[in-house]
């Protein structure tokens, strides 16, 4: 088995491993993957910039890689082996997350254009469910950090979003898409955001700590509709504000709707009792001490 061994910048290592998390590989099969990529096409990187921390990068090629590998290196008359690696690894890194994400997820995108492209529905895995959806169109989030398909999924009854890399294309069905509608695609596709919340609001106070806190944390970001003095309207679905607003402690105070306000109600008080437990006990073992 071929070991490839290649000195890079840690910062690039550290890209590299987020996205091996993220992406849901390992090591070995990341890393395989992208050079089944770029082993099908020539990249000229004149300037690969220097760094003073660096690490030593370690892979085995697989078999199918093995087999190609001493034929790309003649095909592009490669000199330095460890060059060749350090240039895919650049290349990569400096794109932008939800790139990285196409270029390892390529043949999906590939595959969910095919069925977009004739209207057809297509058979996937999803979280280990295999799931018959119509697949419209494939967006990146506010961040330009992930990408989505925007499909109608059978199983839910509904439209949804699907992580790019959390879908397995089985096949494309023969099979004609009847849920389509361009106004509400229309509509989606100029208000995307991951959670859907188009047509969705809520209503949130916000201390002046919490608006500098709204300014800062960009991530999940839902849009202001309308504000009046410190109630604010947002356009957020209940799972956007889930997410987005429990950073903000007591600096924001969800008021409609009623179920959502009733949701962090329970999370602080079930948070409160948690630490009230955890304050008695270390109370309890500070005075069981006997000082000598």
């Amino acid at each position: 088995m071929k070991k490839i061994r290649v000195t890079l910048p840690d910062y690039i290592i550290q890209t590299i491993n987020h996205d091996i998390v993220d992406f849901g590989f390992n090591l070995n099969n990341f890393y395989n993957r992208l050079f089944s990529i770029y082993a099908e096409k020539k990249k000229e990187i004149h300037f690969l910039p220097q760094s003073k921390n660096n690490s030593i990068m370690q892979f085995n090629l697989n078999k199918e890689n093995e087999d190609i590998y001493m034929s790309t290196l003649r095909i592009y008359n490669i000199q330095v082996e460890a060059e060749f690696f350090r240039k895919i690894l650049y290349d990569y890194t400096d794109m932008p997350k939800f790139k990285r994400e196409l270029t390892v997820f390529q043949k999906t995108a590939k595959e969910l254009e095919k069925a977009m492209s004739k209207k057809r529905k297509i058979e996937i895995k999803f979280k280990g469910e295999i799931r018959i959806i119509e697949p419209y169109f494939i967006e990146q989030s506010g961040g330009e950090s992930r990408n989505y398909i925007h499909a109608y999924c059978e199983k839910n009854g509904e439209y949804r979003n699907f992580r790019l890399s959390k879908v397995k294309v089985i096949r494309v069905l023969d099979i004609k898409q009847d849920k389509y509608n361009e106004d509400y695609l229309e509509k989606i596709k100029i208000n995307f955001d991951p959670f859907l919340s188009f047509g969705k609001e809520i209503k949130v106070k916000l201390s002046p700590e919490g608006k500098k806190h709204y300014d800062l944390i960009i991530t999940n970001r839902p849009k202001i509709k309308e504000y009046e003095g410190d109630i604010y309207t947002f356009y957020c679905s209940d799972e956007n504000a889930k997410i987005y607003f429990p950073h903000f402690y007591d600096e924001a105070e969800i008021l409609e709707p009623k179920e959502l306000r009733e949701w962090f109600i329970n999370k602080i008080e079930n948070m409160k009792k948690k630490y009230v437990e955890i304050f008695s006990s270390y109370r309890k073992r500070t005075n069981d001490i006997i000082y000598i």
